[in-house]
């Protein structure tokens, strides 16, 4: 799992699936965390045109680009829903968060041909713990 956290963190940029303009919840902290430190965060969140002076989209089919890093804190249920479209969007990597993982969506998404890490460590942790630069 290094690996793919290495690539995940190298690259620079991934989606958030559950960004929240609530400065309580991990949507929120990851993006402003992950953005503070020069990373392009690209926020999905269905009720948000900003988050955090952060253009936020409404579902991944409206991002224009390709999305090979997903980073995931939203319920499984909402997760299981995204697959496809995660496919579709040219995801390969995906990282699911605490609470955002269960055994029924990292099987899915590995179906879908989609690498996943879950099972920790939090993406907080990683940017903690290692210069991806």
């Amino acid at each position: 799992m290094d690996k793919l956290i290495n690539e995940f963190m190298k690259n620079r940029g991934f989606v958030l699936i559950g960004a929240s303009a609530n400065k309580e919840k991990y949507g929120n902290v990851i993006l402003k965390m992950l953005s503070d430190a020069d990373y392009k965060v690209i926020p999905i969140n269905p009720k948000k045109d900003k988050i955090e002076g952060i253009d936020c989209y409404n579902n991944l089919e409206s991002v224009p680009q390709d999305t090979p890093y997903i980073n995931m804190v939203v319920p499984p249920k909402i997760g299981l829903k995204m697959v496809d479209s995660m496919k579709k969007k040219g995801c390969k990597i995906a990282w699911l968060q605490i609470g955002a993982e269960s055994d029924e969506l990292v099987e899915s998404l590995k179906k879908a041909e989609i690498e996943v890490i879950y099972g920790g460590p939090c993406i907080l942790v990683a940017l903690r713990t290692v210069d991806y630069k």
